[in-house]
């Protein structure tokens, strides 16, 4: 009995090592990702509690460049300029200043480490369906941090989803198809003046 015990006890130190490596190696894999993605662009597709489903297409050129372009239902575009996040009603013309967060500055830095970035992985899975991080970001001007789940297709690596909390404490799922990375981007995409503002 006692050799059984001993058998199992290494054997779930074993399993334990094991998956302790299998998760520091897929944070470094999709670091590399992530830090080797100059531009990425992809359609999409978001899910919203209550919400109609959104549809448009993400355009990312880092460092700094992002532009969430919604199509469906209602022409919009988050754009993220100089470390800087504008909302835009393509409709009527009106911009607002948002806050920068932690998501916007994730997907806009030069290069990712998360452990440099202030980024917690605060849970791992590996599956068939892929490989999936739940980040704990910091927070902004005050706020609570917030968490960011990312879904990969494992081989090769590539951005599959994304799942963050809206302000309202809902989850909202986002799920990319067709994306293509490292192929140059048109200037004309992320062309923006931001508005400015006059101190009164």
């Amino acid at each position: 009995m006692k050799t059984w015990l001993t058998t199992l006890g290494v054997f779930l130190a074993a399993l334990t090592a094991t998956a302790s490596t299998t998760k520091e190696a897929d944070i470094a894999a999709i670091e590399a990702y992530l830090s080797g993605l100059r531009t990425f662009q992809a359609t999409f597709e978001q899910f919203m509690p209550g919400e109609p489903i959104s549809a448009g297409k993400l355009f990312l050129q880092r460092p700094g460049k992002l532009v969430w372009r919604y199509d469906q239902p209602t022409p919009q575009r988050l754009i993220s300029t100089d470390g800087r996040l504008f909302f835009e009603d393509t409709e009527t013309q009106q911009i607002t200043q948002l806050p920068s967060n932690g998501l916007t500055r994730l997907l806009t830095a030069d290069k990712v480490n998360f452990a440099e970035g202030g980024l917690d992985v605060v849970a791992h899975r590996r599956d068939k369906n892929g490989i999936y991080l739940e980040l704990r970001l910091e927070g902004t001007d005050g706020d609570e941090p917030g968490k960011v789940g990312l879904m990969f297709k494992a081989e090769p690596l590539e951005l599959r989803q994304l799942v963050s909390r809206n302000q309202l404490g809902e989850d909202v799922t986002v799920f990319f198809h067709d994306a293509t990375a490292n192929h140059p981007i048109p200037a004309s995409v992320f062309k923006f003046t931001p508005p400015q503002y006059q101190d009164k």
